[in-house]
């Protein structure tokens, strides 16, 4: 590769390079390349930091757990020629009304009608509410 000259420019004392292209290229891609990483060197020493301590609390609870241990039943139901209504009660009493009436609403052995029971778990004297819209068909 020929040396590079450099000779005076023609206004304010800038200089022109003479040789290589090659070597243009390669003085313009190492100052972008120094240009590119200044920000970078310029970060702030860590001498600049500062350690506070201090004291954080918190209370595990055990959430609320809800598994269904018997399913509701409404028992064996004829087919009402009208409609009507059968409820349940928590204590698996059978009422009825409309077209859903005495003989209608039958009840054998295993497949009686009985109010839906489950068990609930969680943390040790937190409570919890039920709310239930106030029909359903």
């Amino acid at each position: 590769m020929p040396p590079i000259s450099a000779k005076p420019g023609r206004s304010r004392g800038h200089t022109q390079m003479q040789g290589n292209p090659l070597s243009h290229l390669y003085l313009r891609v190492v100052a972008t390349i120094v240009l590119l990483l200044a920000p970078a060197l310029a970060q702030a020493a860590p001498g600049n930091t500062r350690t506070v301590s201090g004291t954080a609390n918190a209370t595990i609870i055990r959430p609320i757990s809800i598994v269904p241990t018997a399913s509701l039943r409404f028992g064996v139901i004829a087919r009402p020629s009208t409609a009507g209504t059968i409820t349940v009660s928590t204590a698996s009493v059978v009422s009825t009304t409309g077209g859903v009436t005495g003989s209608n609403a039958i009840s054998q052995g295993a497949l009686a009608a009985r109010a839906g029971t489950f068990t609930v778990a969680g943390e040790p004297g937190a409570s919890f509410g039920v709310t239930l819209p106030p029909s359903t068909t």
